[in-house]
Order: C-alpha cells, then structure tokens, then sequence
C-alpha cells in the first residue's frame, strides 16, 4: 500500500531538477481530480508532498546526492561570487517560478504588487531579482535573493557604490524614516502608507549618498537584526547619524518583511513615541 501511495506523487517528484517544485493531484483526497491541490518539490535532502487541501506531508529522503544534483549546487554557488553590475541579469523575468512565488508570499508582498515593482527571477542564479527604480524609472539598484533551502549568501548585489534606496516613490512628504537591512523589508513598510519612508541600507555601514539622504529628516529609526551583527551595526549608523539629527532603534527577532502590518504599526509607533 505504501508503495501504491509513493507510485503516485514520488516519481514525478524525481523528475524535477534540484530546488524545483511542481503541481499535482493529491494522492490521498484528489488523485484524478485535475485540481493539481498538491505541491511536490525536491531539494538536495529529500523529495516532499504537500497537499493544500487535506494538509497531506510527505518526505522521502534521498540519501546521498547523485553528480548531477551536487554539480547543480557547485554551479549555484559558483555563480554567486560573480561580480554584478548595475544591471538586470541577462534572463530576469516576471514570470516567477513556485519557490520564488512562496517567498514573496512569506514576505507578504502580494502579486499584485510584483509587476508594479518590476519583481522578477532569474533562472541563471536561481535568484528573486528586487529592483529599485528612481522617480526617472531608471535602475538604482537590485538585490538576488537565495530561496533555495541551503542557497547562500540570502543576497547578492552588484558591486557598484549603494545609492540611498527608497523602494516605493514617496507621494506623501514625512519627516521620519525607517532604516532597514534589506529592500523586502523596506517595500513591507513603504506598502504600509505609514507616514514614514523607509530606505533599505544594505549592509552594515551607510554610504556617503545614503548619509546625505537620511540627515535630512528630523527623526531616523533604524532597525537591524536582533544577532550581534545587527546590533553593531544599529550603534554605528545611530551614531553617525546623530550629529544631524534625532535617532531610534527598532529590535525583533524576526525581520520586518515577515511580520504583519499590524505588528509593522505597532512597532514604529512604539519607537516613534520614544523619540
């Protein structure tokens, strides 16, 4: 019966080329329905199952990887140390395969929002392209993010001098900004239509462009990651930061791009008070 039950979903599973997913009936509740309610996947631990529908999982370890697979991951890994330029990858998309799409979903940046911001993907670097355009339309800058259990660094970016990016053009003048690690994280805020702008920093250090930016508003939060990292980097950018102007910090565990706008309220408003 086991057997019957793995005929079903795991053969079309090992089909898929390493990080890729695919659409099926399920098994259990829908087999021969056409509704293709369940999700199959394979990355380089295992084959799965997931049933949208009657919450059906399934793993099937695969053991050690064959030479295709671990070629597939070297290449990966090899292609995120090229050097980017200020430029779209040669493939980019907006047709954005099931992983990339489960991502955007996680960060609560829904499809309607993707063509509006020209979010892509990129089948070369097996990557979410994030681009950030000017009030011009011409291209500022752009993060790859990793979606690939196991794909590192998360992001890779060109390697040209950060400009100050604001993800989403501010209609609205405010006198506060919020200062994150990441565009995700910065598009989340911005789609708030918080009376604040929110700029993604991308890094660790403030570049010249971004410091011109940033000391013109009376009020800075800036909120980095909970780890050690995060934190110095909150003290040294508050730090140069205040010899112009007023600043805050903002500390979770969990990235901003993850949390609801609810808890993105509740959280800037906190800080806003403390200012």
């Amino acid at each position: 019966m086991r057997k019957q039950y793995h005929d079903k979903w795991l053969a079309p599973a090992k089909k898929l080329g390493v990080g890729k997913r695919g659409r099926l009936d399920c098994p259990r509740c829908g087999w021969g329905t056409g509704t293709n309610a369940a999700i199959i996947n394979h990355n380089h631990k295992e084959f799965s199952v997931y049933c949208n529908a009657c919450k059906l999982v399934r793993k099937f370890p695969k053991g050690k990887l064959s030479l295709a697979e671990l070629k597939a991951y070297r290449e990966m890994s090899e292609r995120a140390k090229e050097s980017l330029r200020l430029e779209l990858p040669h493939d980019y998309t907006l047709t954005i395969p099931e992983i990339g799409r489960r991502w955007l979903y996680k960060c609560g940046i829904s499809p309607s929002i993707w063509p509006l911001l020209g979010i892509g993907w990129s089948e070369y670097y097996q990557r979410v392209v994030l681009p950030v355009y000017n009030r011009e339309a011409k291209l500022i800058w752009y993060q790859l993010r990793a979606v690939h259990e196991g794909q590192l660094p998360k992001y890779i970016q060109p390697s040209a001098a950060k400009d100050c990016v604001y993800t989403i053009s501010a209609a609205i003048p405010s006198r506060i900004a919020v200062v994150v690690e990441d565009i995700a994280s910065a598009t989340r805020i911005n789609l708030t239509k918080m009376n604040v702008h929110a700029y993604a920093m991308m890094g660790t250090t403030l570049t010249k462009s971004q410091l011109n930016t940033l000391r013109q508003y009376d009020y800075v939060l800036v909120w980095t990651d909970a780890d050690k990292a995060g934190r110095d980097s909150d003290r040294k950018v508050r730090r140069t930061l205040s010899l112009w102007t007023t600043t805050g910090s903002i500390v979770t565990e969990v990235d901003p791009k993850y949390l609801s706008n609810e808890k993105l309220a509740e959280h800037i408003s906190r800080a806003i008070l403390k200012l």
